[in-house]
């Protein structure tokens, strides 16, 4: 019964673990570092204006930056700050959505490839206080308490770009692909967002990306193939962290997002030929006289005129190919079954995922033969 228990609290503690895999406290303290040279801005709500000077916000122990989260509240330099990366909704009484925009913002914002530039910094802090705070106006100014001006349009709207870009998904995303046996096709991501992606589960299939290409390549087998593709951070270790205070301002520290799952199904098909040869006069399998059926010979070429495979009629009447790829054929008899004349016509058919399944009725003349008849008088 012991062991029972013990198994029992392993196995809780264990999906409690995966449920919540980031669900920790941290105690810090932060403060208000370098100026930005020749960035100042204004945030009004009610009447009321407050003028500043572009500022970092540094967290005290590693002077990495962090985000204020309430606009018009100050940071306490010296208190101790109670840190959750979990429950940030909850915590800081937001939506959903409006949590996902600020820590995007924050992610792409200040220090994100090609952002390295200090003007980030105030940019993303003020898209940040916009999105938290509604009732409310964030602007820039000429000079501290100055007039209010327009700066950084370029910059705002290539961050918001790649904030609203974070979830969108390669445009063939949860398609179901069918692609034929032994053969190549390119998919095309017009959502231009698959170079962000990585690709799992593709056993079977060779597979090359090429920015927002894939080049999908089958095997000679039919499968019907589940490919998952993964968006992951690769930036950062931690997720966000959130400070919050009765008192001071709430503070936010850049972290990874979460993972960003999607599929698509590849499903390899094939097709197939069947041929029934028959007598011409008779429309039966069984030949006429001493003559055969059995033996009849096609060839099967392919559109570029390169022979697939030669196909025997048995003893039935019946000639069968499998596992063809999908293309445009042409079909010729080579050898006539002993007794008959030779098929002189070609026949021509395509394969496809919507006519797979071919089949041909194909007779042949016996050969008549000819008695000559000669009259002698005596």
């Amino acid at each position: 019964m012991k062991k029972i228990l013990l198994l029992l609290t392993i196995t809780l503690l264990f999906i409690g673990l995966k449920m919540n895999v980031h669900a920790l406290t941290y105690t810090d303290q932060f403060y208000i570092a370098e100026v930005i040279d020749g960035i100042y801005y204004a945030k009004e709500k009610d009447g009321e204006i407050e003028y500043r000077k572009a500022k970092f916000k540094r967290r005290s122990d590693d002077k990495s930056i962090v985000y204020c989260i309430e606009p018009f509240v100050d940071i306490k330099e010296d208190a101790n700050y109670k840190g959750y990366d979990y429950d940030y909704e909850k915590l800081l009484n937001l939506s959903k959505e409006d949590w996902e925009r600020i820590t995007l913002l924050s992610y792409y914002g200040y220090g994100y490839d090609g952002h390295i530039e200090e003007k980030w910094y105030p940019i993303t802090q003020l898209l940040i206080w916009e999105t938290i705070d509604k009732n409310a106006k964030f602007y820039y100014t000429n000079t501290y308490k100055g007039d209010k001006i327009t700066r950084f349009t370029s910059e705002i709207k290539e961050l918001n770009r790649l904030v609203e870009n974070h979830k969108k998904l390669p445009s063939f995303s949860n398609e179901k692909i069918e692609i034929s046996i032994d053969s190549t096709i390119i998919l095309e991501d017009f959502n231009q967002v698959l170079n962000e992606y990585e690709i799992e589960n593709y056993q079977d299939l060779d597979i090359e990306k090429n920015d927002n290409q894939l080049v999908v390549t089958t095997k000679n087998e039919e499968k019907n193939i589940k490919i998952k593709l993964i968006k992951k951070d690769k930036k950062h270790q931690n997720y966000p962290i959130i400070y919050v205070s009765e008192t001071y301002q709430n503070i936010l520290t850049i972290g990874k997002y979460e993972t960003i799952e999607t599929q698509f199904n590849i499903v390899i098909g094939s097709g197939s030929l069947e041929i029934t040869k028959k007598d011409f006069e008779t429309n039966s399998y069984i030949p006429q006289g001493e003559a055969q059926i059995k033996g009849t010979t096609y060839a099967l070429y392919d559109i570029k005129n390169s022979l697939i495979k030669e196909i025997v009629i048995d003893e039935n009447g019946k000639g069968q190919l499998e596992k063809l790829k999908y293309g445009d054929y042409k079909l010729i008899e080579i050898k006539s079954g002993l007794g008959y004349i030779l098929d002189p016509n070609e026949y021509y058919f395509s394969i496809n995922k919507e006519n797979n399944s071919i089949k041909l009725d194909l007779t042949n003349e016996v050969i008549k033969s000819k008695v000559k008849l000669m009259k002698y008088k005596k």
